[in-house]
């Protein structure tokens, strides 16, 4: 069901060049720089924006994101 992908690099997951690269969501581009990076996607699978690690998923900023997303 899930296996290891790679999220950096020549053999780069097509899920994440989409969530990286401005050429491919149209947004911005988004490097991986560590782990637990937040992608936030919209209900039509468009890519809204991201957030680095060091973001809670209880941060105002964050929730109001998700609460936008949800409408």
């Amino acid at each position: 069901m899930f296996s290891k992908i790679s999220v950096k690099g020549k053999d780069m997951d097509p899920l994440y060049k989409f969530l990286t690269e401005k050429e491919q969501n149209g947004i911005t581009d988004a490097p991986v720089k560590w782990n637990f990076q937040k992608y936030l996607i919209d209900k039509e699978g468009r890519f809204v924006t991201f957030f680095g690690s060091s973001t809670n998923v209880d941060d105002k900023e964050f929730t109001e994101v998700i609460s936008q997303i949800l409408k």
